[in-house]
């Protein structure tokens, strides 16, 4: 019995001093860590913040992604998950920093670029792994080949918005304007640290266009490949650069595996996060299905604009019905199959919700473009034209469609505001309300103008002795003008 208990005490001691000695080993790598990021600049201290957020924050992400590659035979000192994952995430987490994916559309807050980088790069590889991929060489060039496009599965995912970084975004120094980052420069951290920046603006421009971010994200492509994972893809039996390219560069095929991967990946990953909104006091909540149609909006409005689907019409924002509201409809049922797919049902929600104006169906603005004259206007409407017409819905706050974005120019038109025929002329000069009233008085002031000019011409017929000239003031009476807007 002493002897069980000697070898107890012995055995109790010896685990006590090995937790100890591997405490103490924590203790000083802690220490070592501490003095050497104290010594760091205040730029590379928030850089390395940055880092270690985005690595923490996505821990469980990532060791999923590791247990999802699967094994590998070719694993070595050089070529494993460290290599061909971790450090081509940190290299392009130095691109991304606090960036968002998107203005208000998916992942629109703080790391959301790299938090979407990480799902849709995951959720692309899964579907990988259930295509089928067809075979070209035997079967043991087969079993390399295939992790080979798994990888590159993986990285298309991974670096598919990252065109945004150079057609979205425009990043400059807090308190310098005219500092401004180039993304195919220089990453984001590299440019923060050179110029002693610890503080960034981030805006989004003003010419941006829906899409456009595709074909710009093969230029990161290289920039975050570490030499090994080169090594990896090109060691693929396949020109696997090319078609990675396609993908990037948005020149894919339809059935592409890596494209179906890809595609598929995204609209997951945007689907689960447009259930949510985000509020810094609340946290995360579920979106209703107004608030969702809106973030739809937002990210459609400035392909919108480029093609003349919505106009700034004395700073208001109107949508083309039932254009717009198809668009967004097919949107989010792409994303959420429980949507319907109906621009009436967007349309209804929408209105519900007071964010555009509740009109019956078939009651809607239309738009002539082009400057007219008061005249000009007034015989637009009494012809009663359609056909050149543009309808349009209102929308009640501009934020609604174009978020944080400064007004576009407004658009000089015709608009004409109901089905009676009530419009508004906007030109360089104020706008002219044109009121139904208005036009009958316009139209009986050039009826009677009719008349006198007629009763002039039957009296000067009737009396051959008058051969003086037409008078001024008899030339004038068949000049109409219009009347007078109400205030």
């Amino acid at each position: 019995m002493l002897k069980f208990l000697l070898g107890f005490l012995l055995r109790f001691a010896k685990k006590g001093y090995t937790f100890c000695v591997q405490k103490r080993k924590i203790n000083k790598a802690a220490k070592t860590k501490d003095e050497v990021f104290s010594k760091l600049s205040a730029p590379e201290q928030i850089v390395q913040r940055n880092l270690e957020h985005v690595l923490l924050e996505n821990d469980e992400l990532i060791r999923y992604t590791k247990t999802v590659f699967g094994f590998c035979p070719e694993w070595d000192d050089k070529v494993n998950f460290k290599t061909l994952f971790l450090g081509v995430i940190e290299n392009y987490a130095r691109y991304c920093l606090t960036l968002p994916a998107s203005e208000g559309y998916h992942h629109s807050i703080s790391y959301g670029l790299i938090n979407h980088s990480l799902q849709v790069g995951n959720l692309s590889l899964r579907k990988a792994k259930s295509l089928f991929l067809p075979h070209k060489f035997p079967l043991d060039v087969e079993r390399l080949r295939k992790k080979r496009y798994h990888y590159a599965a993986w990285l298309c995912g991974l670096l598919h918005d990252a065109g945004k970084l150079h057609t979205d975004i425009l990043v400059t120094a807090k308190d310098n304007a005219e500092l401004i980052w180039y993304p195919t420069d220089e990453s984001l951290a590299s440019w923060m640290i050179k110029n002693n920046v610890s503080e960034y603006t981030i805006k989004w421009r003003r010419d941006r266009l829906h899409k456009k971010h595709e074909t710009a994200s093969l230029h990161f492509f290289q920039q975050v490949l570490t030499p090994e994972a080169r090594k990896y893809l090109n060691t693929c039996p396949d020109d696997l650069f090319v078609e990675i390219s396609d993908v990037l560069g948005a020149h894919h095929r339809k059935m592409q595996y890596l494209h179906t991967s890809l595609r598929v990946a995204d609209s997951v990953s945007t689907a689960n996060d447009i259930q949510v909104v985000w509020d810094e006091k609340l946290g995360a909540r579920k979106a209703a299905f107004h608030e969702k149609i809106i973030k739809t909006l937002r990210s459609l409005s400035s392909d919108w604009f480029e093609k003349g689907k919505a106009f700034a019409i004395d700073d208001e924002i109107y949508l083309r019905w039932p254009e717009c509201f198809s668009e967004a409809a097919e949107k989010l049922h792409e994303i959420d199959k429980t949507i319907p797919n109906s621009s009436k049902a967007v349309r209804k929600a929408l209105a519900d919700r007071g964010v555009i104006r509740d009109v019956s169906d078939n009651e809607y603005a239309l738009f002539f473009l082009g400057e007219y004259s008061s005249e000009e206007a007034y015989e637009f409407l009494l012809s009663s034209e359609t056909k050149k017409g543009v309808g349009l819905l209102r929308v009640e706050w501009p934020s609604h469609v174009i978020g944080s974005q400064p007004m576009p120019d407004n658009t000089l038109g015709l608009l004409k505001l109901d089905v009676e025929g009530n419009s508004i002329n906007y030109t360089s000069n104020p706008p002219e309300h044109i009121s139904v009233k208005l036009q009958s008085e316009y139209l009986a002031e050039k009826e009677r103008a009719k008349k006198n000019a007629l009763k002039l011409t039957t009296e000067k017929q009737a009396s051959p002795q008058s051969s003086e000239p037409t008078q001024a003031g008899d030339a004038t009476a068949t000049t109409v003008s219009a009347p007078a807007a109400n205030e």
